[in-house]
Formats: structure tokens, sequence, C-alpha cells
């Protein structure tokens, strides 16, 4: 699968027409993981929005006792990595290759870069973001009542 087959097919970008998915594919890159390689370490600067392209990644967070807690698998097609493309801050979680693993990657400099030049796709990705970060902050709210 291309970059752009796998932008087309991601909900962050299926909003863009054939233009903008070609300008965002300029600025992807790939990266392979090994199964049990850290991909990000929670806590640490955020660089990039990630793409599933094959494989699975483990989503977890270290609770106050220090335990790991599996939060969540990723599959092909889903990404992660979302906030470091909004704000400058330490990643949530830690993001570990449940198996062999290919993904895409936009870097933050990167699409900083292409959005500044491009104000209409600056505002079609940025609420993309937004739409997928509200989401997941409800799937969250409700996991939080069915703790307590």
């Amino acid at each position: 699968m291309s970059f752009i087959d796998l932008l087309k097919k991601s909900p962050l970008f299926q909003s863009l027409n054939v233009k903008e998915t070609n300008l965002l594919g300029s600025i992807c890159k790939t990266e392979k993981y090994p199964a049990g390689a850290t991909i990000i370490e929670e806590n640490t600067n955020g660089r990039a929005l990630f793409i599933i392209k094959s494989g699975e990644v483990k989503v977890s967070k270290i609770d106050e006792s220090g335990k790991e807690r599996s939060i969540g698998m990723l599959s092909p097609g889903e990404h992660f990595g979302e906030m470091a493309l909004i704000e400058d801050q330490h990643t949530s979680a830690r993001i570990v290759a449940d198996s062999d693993v290919e993904l895409l990657t936009i870097s933050r400099p990167d699409l900083v870069k292409l959005l500044e030049n491009n104000p209409e796709l600056a505002a079609k990705i940025y609420y993309s973001i937004c739409k997928t970060l509200s989401e997941r902050l409800r799937r969250a709210d409700t996991y939080i009542l069915l703790l307590q």
C-alpha cells in the first residue's frame, strides 16, 4: 500500500482532496520496528504522527505505583502521536510494537512547515485532529465512569 493509499484510508485525512493528499504524502516517511520495540516512551518529547501500515502496537501508561497498564491495541490504518502535532509537550502514553510494525510517519516540523503555506489544508487537518481527540476524550470519560 502506498503512502497516498494509506493517507486516504486514515480517518484523519479522508476530507483531503487529491492535491492535498499528495502534498501530505510528500512529507511522509516510513519506519519499521521489530516486535517488542518501544516506539514511544511515555513522558518523552513527541516527535510525529504515526499511521500503522502493518502490524499492531500496544498502548500503555505507567500508574502511580510504577506498574505498566495496557490501555489498548492499535491495528493497521489506526494512528497515534497526533497530540505531538498540536502541542510541544511530553507524550501521554507508551507505544510498543506488539508484532513487527511498519509505520507511516509525519514529523511535527515537516507538517508545521507544510501547513504554514497551505492554510486550507491546515484547517482540514487540525479539525480532523480535534475530532479524534474529542472522540478519545469521550471514550476516556466513559471508561473513568465504569471504573468508579
